[in-house]
């Protein structure tokens, strides 16, 4: 069953205690330049792949954290807010004031701890499934973030999250929306999905008809952004992409090792050190 509007409300409450997206934004990056280097231009363009899989890998641990600590002490989370906050959720409150009236008996603890689970039971399944729902959305949503954050550092132009097909959403265009518009062949389109089970066939359909230049930008492959994702790449998806006039961009050790010479596949490098200096000259 999935969580009602409600619900979903009371979850992303409880998860921002323990995540909150902006402040992680701007965290990431002061983590990874404590920890490794400062990121400059000439730092970016040798070392895009590691850089990346260190964010990637970074963010989901972080995340799974913070998920892990909201299923622990969402209760706790809740009963110590102010009864007004309490109330922001109707349902939800009614149903810890129901628990408020279970009689408590020294001789029946045990089937107070089954009642209080019989009631909680339900809306702790629907926050773990909430959680997951959240996080695979996240994930790229916080991707976006560290290529955005790549491209300011080297100073390449962008615009994120707008479109030129009606209904299209685009991650980015490259260089603006305004060029692309006036400009489509000597334009790019790059869309980020965290692993290749994330909606491909979705890219594939976007902007059809456009002469954009379409890149598709993945840190799938040697699992920083999931477990399994050393699975996601075959034959038959990257040949899909080339007959969409997809060009794949991932690690360079997946480049190297896996298609050397599928001509639509390259690695971060090549996109930061090639793809965009080379656009940039008709612009």
């Amino acid at each position: 069953m999935k969580p009602t509007k409600e619900e979903t409300q009371f979850f992303k409450f409880i998860r921002e205690k323990y995540f909150k997206k902006e402040e992680f934004k701007i965290e990431i990056k002061k983590w990874y330049e404590n920890e490794h280097e400062i990121l400059t231009k000439d730092y970016i363009l040798e070392n895009a792949s590691n850089i990346i899989f260190r964010l990637v890998e970074h963010s989901t641990q972080i995340w799974n954290d913070a998920v892990l600590q909201a299923e622990k002490n969402w209760v706790e989370l809740y009963l110590t807010e102010d009864e007004l906050t309490q109330k922001k959720f109707p349902t939800i409150y009614k149903q810890f004031k129901n628990l408020e009236k279970i009689q408590i008996k020294e001789k029946e603890i045990n089937q107070l701890t089954i009642n209080v689970f019989n009631e909680l039971s339900e809306l702790f399944s629907k926050m773990v499934f909430s959680n997951k729902q959240s996080g695979k959305s996240n994930a790229g949503n916080l991707f976006e973030y560290h290529i955005a954050t790549l491209l300011d550092v080297c100073g390449y132009r962008y615009e994120p999250q707008v479109s030129i097909t009606k209904g299209e959403v685009l991650d980015f265009i490259l260089p603006s929306l305004e060029f692309a518009e006036k400009n489509p062949e000597h334009s790019i389109s790059a869309e980020c999905q965290n692993t290749l089970k994330d909606r491909v066939r979705l890219t594939q359909g976007k902007l059809q008809a456009s002469k954009l230049k379409k890149y598709l930008i993945t840190p799938s492959g040697l699992n920083a952004a999931t477990k399994s994702d050393h699975g996601d790449f075959s034959l038959e998806k990257i040949n899909q992409l080339k007959e969409s006039k997809i060009t794949l961009v991932l690690y360079d050790e997946i480049k190297t090792k896996k298609f050397p010479k599928k001509s639509n596949v390259i690695s971060f490098e090549n996109f930061f050190n090639n793809v965009y200096p080379e656009a940039e000259k008709k612009w």
